[in-house]
């Protein structure tokens, strides 16, 4: 028994953080895309980046880098509520699953996620130095074909939040129909 739940969370968490692996990430986004379709009830998922890692990995090192993204898994961990599942999906890339919540409490958790991250100090070779990171914000929608489509949304309002300076949060707003597009242009 021992040796099969030691293998289950082989299986199923990352092994730097302690957090969930992609893997499982996805297997809990399927339940809750379910869930969304059936019963209508909201989902949204916050994707998180660590801002400038690549400029920490050069500098410091990957012992410091790996020292950073712990501290962002842990600022995740403190700043979601107790349904919310955290996974690291990639490098230094966190998605956080929100079980029937909308846009607006969406918003509420990742700010409060960004600033907890915001509040970490990693120590380096030359001293302690503080992290930020930019959140995209999605909440599902019955015309988007498929949990990818959520994880896309995220993605690509995280990508906004970059483009906007980074160290803030951006929800996903669908891009304006033919019609609707045509109305702004008068």
């Amino acid at each position: 028994v021992r040796n099969a739940e030691k293998l289950e969370r082989l299986a199923t968490t990352d092994s730097l953080t302690g957090l969930y692996n992609r893997r499982h990430f996805l297997a809990s986004l399927e339940a809750e895309w379910s869930r969304f379709h059936r019963y209508y009830r909201s989902v949204s998922v916050l994707m998180v980046d660590i801002d400038h890692f690549k400029s920490i990995n050069d500098r410091f090192g990957h012992a410091v880098g790996d020292e950073a993204i712990k501290a962002v898994a842990n600022a995740c961990l403190e700043g979601k509520r107790k349904p919310d599942i955290v996974g690291r999906i990639g490098g230094e890339e966190f998605a956080i699953l929100l079980p029937e919540t909308g846009l607006s409490p969406a918003k509420g958790v990742a700010e409060r996620i960004r600033k907890h991250i915001a509040e970490q100090t990693v120590m380096s070779p030359d001293g302690e130095f503080h992290l930020t990171a930019s959140i995209g914000v999605a909440e599902a929608s019955v015309s988007m074909f498929g949990m990818d489509a959520l994880m896309n949304a995220a993605d690509q309002a995280l990508y906004r939040a970059k483009a906007q300076g980074r160290n803030c949060c951006v929800s996903w707003s669908p891009p304006p129909t033919a019609k609707s597009a045509a109305l702004l242009g008068r």
